[in-house]
């Protein structure tokens, strides 16, 4: 508690000054996308809490994983296909795991 409160704190108020001034926004909230992940969310994590009192293979307990396979991937086809715009920090060329997948193949070849 002691330590993650003060690095909240920090990183609260650095926000504002570490992130571009984004412009005015035009759309909508995706409604749809944010009810279906979070309730296959909520489904999972009551899955996993509620596992060990009635098993994992009791019918109760595969309905509801069931239950959160059906609704996460929902999550996908109920919100819309393309972001108008590259995500302001992001962009649309960021893709982190070239990198690590390149430093990976390296550090295995080394140890060869």
């Amino acid at each position: 508690f002691y330590l993650n409160v003060p690095i909240a704190v920090i990183a609260l108020l650095a926000t504002p000054a570490l992130m571009p001034a984004a412009g005015a926004r035009t759309g909508s909230v995706d409604m749809l996308g944010a009810l279906t992940v979070t309730v296959g969310l909520g489904v999972a994590v009551y899955a996993i809490v509620r596992a060990p009192e009635v098993g994992w293979g009791s019918a109760q307990m595969l309905l509801v994983l069931a239950g959160a396979v059906v609704l996460l991937p929902s999550t996908h086809l109920a919100g819309p296909q393309r972001p108008a715009r590259p995500h302001p920090v992001l962009g649309r060329r960021h893709r982190p795991w070239r990198s690590m997948s390149a430093r990976l193949n390296q550090s295995l070849e080394a140890t060869k």
